[in-house]
């Protein structure tokens, strides 16, 4: 909506369709600009990319995105001062951190006619194929797309193993209290149907602690 004598119907009208409404600025002559960020503990982030939008919404709908073939292109680098994009870089890494994300994300941003930023949303599972902005813009400059995607599988792995030592931790603890049932009326059966399900288990993953 363009006129504030507007926001109360259009408020009414939000909560047809849910309990809970957010009410955000309106942005004018905005641009949608993109960073991809990359890392863990000392992430890294492209140079900004752009959504340029041709569409008659005037901004990225879901029209401009999926329906208007013309409707919207990407621009790498986005046309912004050296100033601005580290503006943007840092600022990406900043909403990163703050999020505590890891791995991969794509941080939108809204730039007004004044040239200010705005963190519109972080993207913790962007689009990674050959025409995606991710890792377009990751390879426009210190990673090309291959090495992106393979940093990217690296860091899954370290997730992957993490989360799994985690969770043997959890699940030994488990063991040790589910075996003290074995006196129970049923425990003998359970305990018997424990330690298979669980030497499976260290079968197919054999670095799980004992």
């Amino acid at each position: 909506m363009k006129d504030h004598a507007q926001l109360g119907a259009a408020i009414d009208l939000a909560f047809e369709y849910d309990t809970k409404v957010v009410v955000e600025q309106g942005v004018e002559g905005v641009r949608e600009i993109e960073c991809s960020v990359l890392g863990d503990e000392d992430p890294i982030a492209s140079v900004p990319g752009e959504i340029v939008v041709d569409h008659p919404d005037g901004f990225y709908s879901y029209a401009a995105k999926y329906i208007d073939e013309h409707g919207a292109t990407t621009r790498i680098p986005a046309d912004l001062t050296t100033a601005e994009a580290s503006a943007v870089q840092l600022l990406a890494l900043r909403t990163f951190r703050t999020l505590e994300a890891s791995g991969l994300s794509r941080i939108d941003f809204f730039m007004d006619k004044h040239r200010s930023l705005y963190v519109n949303e972080i993207n913790t599972l962007p689009g990674f194929t050959s025409i995606s902005m991710y890792p377009e813009a990751l390879g426009s400059e210190r990673h090309s797309a291959s090495r992106a995607r393979e940093s990217t599988h690296r860091l899954g792995a370290r997730a992957n193993r993490t989360t799994a030592k985690a969770s043997h931790v959890r699940l030994n603890a488990f063991v040790k209290r589910a075996r003290c049932m074995r006196h129970a009326p049923q425990g003998p059966a359970f305990a018997r149907s424990l330690d298979e399900a669980l030497a499976e288990w260290r079968r197919v993953c054999p670095g799980m602690p004992r």
